[in-house]
């Protein structure tokens, strides 16, 4: 919800406001490009609420800014055609307040202006149009704020029309995403951040303790008189005091200073060594002892020369893993936050960014800035991974094996992702669909090929059918053609009793040889009705050879081969029967 503020920019109730909220003056530090506050030094300071003192040359340059506010805006209005007044603002979003103080803001909120006192360097960028992270972020900062703005007149004046430029900045696509992303990011930082017990001031050096001067005297009767024990004393105690691994800038700059001292002893101990040699004729002893204090002098400003270069590169070293460190185990917990290892690797620049810094204080911010700046990157691609894993289940359904490259797909945008997955669904659905028509064809072509089959096995059953049937009525019209001949035959005369041929009236004769069995059966009622007005019987068949092979229920079944042979025991067995007729 946007909110208007009725605070007078500058006055303690505006200042108190400020301290509250995010402010748009404060974005560039957050994106890490102000040129006046560090991030590290905001979060500091929104984290204590102590601010730094404001010293007159400052407050000057702040009268000289409000000065030109009001002829500037007058400027502006003529040049828009707009008339604008000074707002402040705020609105809540993303669980964030962002507040903005326009110079000036249109009756409509749809046109607002920003001024900066005159600078030449700026005007340059105004005059091209392009403006620099350090003032465009505070822009975009307060589009936000208003989302009814459209455009923001900025200018550099110092009131004068002589000294006046300006420009239209619009929003630009994607910088609002990133800012508030910084600013949520800034957000999560700010609630763990510890601050520490005071800010580090410049380092300066210590004040050096003078080493005593070096005299040595030398006297026409060649005694010499001279305070090296004395200086060589002060010299150790004086080097043992140097710190010999230094980790702060206090102490970096104690080192420098005592070598530079150091460096002075050398010249004074040559020099004394040289004036020594001008006096009197070579002296050993004071030359020895000269020349050892000078070569511990030497040989001391040297290491700790080394050792300040070393030192301080495997500082910087560190604080470039201690960046690295820190990425690592964020994208460890984007991770964990996603369920699998979908981060990517982000790429963030610790070494560059701390190129040219000297002292460890400005070394530390700058890696703080980077590592912000790749949280804030990481975060993008863990929330676009999110959304796509989110919407997986929706656009696959409960298919599986479509996405064996998931960890490359979900860096996808939205868009994308669903287009891939789309594509590879269609695709599997058509496979799907060809596999299940070849199976329908396939499973056709045999019911197709069965039912040809059993065609012609009812073919081939309806033909040996009725091959049967014409040996049954040739045989059945042989049999009655010679009972036509043996009635026509004339009656033998009476005569002795004739000897009938033995028959055995219980003896049946054997069928012939039945044809091959091709497994079609026939029941004993299908027999009867193709025998009648025969009455037939299972006990009678039986009695001819013939069992039944099977049985359904009381139905009882004979192979439909053997109906042929049936027929001629038939024949046969009524023969015999006529024939002992004709006996009796």
């Amino acid at each position: 919800m946007r909110t208007i503020h009725h605070h007078q920019q500058g006055s303690r109730d505006w200042l108190q406001h400020r301290a509250s909220i995010f402010n748009a003056s404060e974005a560039p530090s957050v994106m890490g490009a102000s040129k006046y506050t560090s991030r590290a030094e905001l979060m500091r300071q929104k984290s204590t609420g102590l601010t730094p003192e404001v010293n007159a040359a400052t407050q000057a340059l702040f009268d000289r800014g409000h000065a030109v506010e009001g002829p500037t805006v007058a400027l502006i209005e003529q040049a828009i055609d707009e008339s604008l007044a000074p707002v402040v603002a705020s609105l809540k979003i993303d669980g964030m307040v962002l507040g903005a103080s326009y110079d000036g803001l249109s009756l409509m909120e749809d046109v607002a202006c920003e001024i900066k006192l005159w600078n030449e360097e700026l005007a340059a960028q105004v005059r091209a149009g392009e403006l620099s992270p350090h003032y465009f972020w505070q822009l975009e900062h307060q589009l936000i704020v208003t989302p009814s703005l459209e455009r923001i007149a900025f200018a550099t004046s110092d009131g004068t029309p002589e000294r006046f430029v300006w420009m239209e900045y619009r929003p630009v696509p994607g910088r609002r995403e990133a800012l508030l992303a910084g600013w949520a990011q800034f957000k999560e930082d700010l609630a763990a951040y510890v601050p520490a017990e005071s800010v580090a001031p410049v380092a300066v050096a210590a004040p050096v303790e003078s080493l005593p001067a070096v005299v040595v005297q030398m006297s026409g009767s060649l005694a010499v008189h001279s305070n090296l024990d004395a200086f060589g004393t002060a010299l150790r105690t004086f080097i043992a005091r140097i710190p010999e691994a230094p980790s702060s800038d206090q102490e970096f700059a104690d080192t420098e200073a005592a070598c530079k001292a150091l460096k002075r002893a050398e010249d004074a101990l040559e020099a004394e060594d040289k004036r020594a040699l001008d006096g009197m004729a070579d002296v050993a002893t004071v030359r020895r002892v000269m020349a050892d204090l000078r070569e511990l002098a030497r040989t001391t400003r040297l290491q700790r020369e080394k050792m300040v270069k070393a030192r301080k590169e495997q500082l910087r070293l560190e604080q470039v893993q201690r960046g690295r460190t820190a990425l690592a185990k964020y994208l460890q917990g984007l991770n964990q936050r996603l369920g699998g290892g979908y981060m990517p690797d982000i790429p963030a620049d610790f070494a560059g960014v701390i190129a040219g810094k000297k002292n460890l204080t400005s070394i530390a911010d700058a890696i703080d800035g980077e590592l912000a700046r790749a949280k804030i990157a990481a975060n993008e691609v863990a929330d676009r991974i999110q959304i796509n894993l989110q919407a997986l289940p929706g656009l696959a359904g409960e298919r599986v094996g479509l996405t064996p490259d998931l960890a490359a797909l979900v860096l996808k945008s939205a868009d994308d992702f669903a287009a891939v997955v789309g594509q590879r669904v269609a695709a599997q659905r058509q496979a799907e669909e060809k596999r299940a028509a070849e199976l329908v064809e396939k499973e056709r072509a045999r019911i197709v090929a069965e039912e040809r089959a059993l065609a012609e096995v009812k073919v081939r059953q309806e033909q040996e059918a009725a091959a049967r049937e014409q040996r049954a009525r040739e045989e059945a019209e042989a049999l009655e053609r010679r009972q036509r001949e043996a009635a026509a035959a004339p009656t033998p005369a009476p005569s002795a009793a004739p000897v009938a041929a033995p028959v055995a009236a219980n003896v049946v004769p054997m069928p012939t040889k039945a044809p091959a069995d091709d497994g079609a059966r026939i029941n004993l009622s299908d027999i009867k009705d193709r025998l009648a007005p025969i009455q037939i019987t299972a006990e009678g068949l039986a009695s001819l050879g013939f069992p039944h092979v099977a049985q359904e229920k009381a139905s009882k079944l004979y192979r439909a081969s053997d109906l042929g042979a049936i027929c001629t025991a038939l024949i046969r067995h009524l023969e015999m029967v006529r024939a002992q007729r004709m006996v009796a």
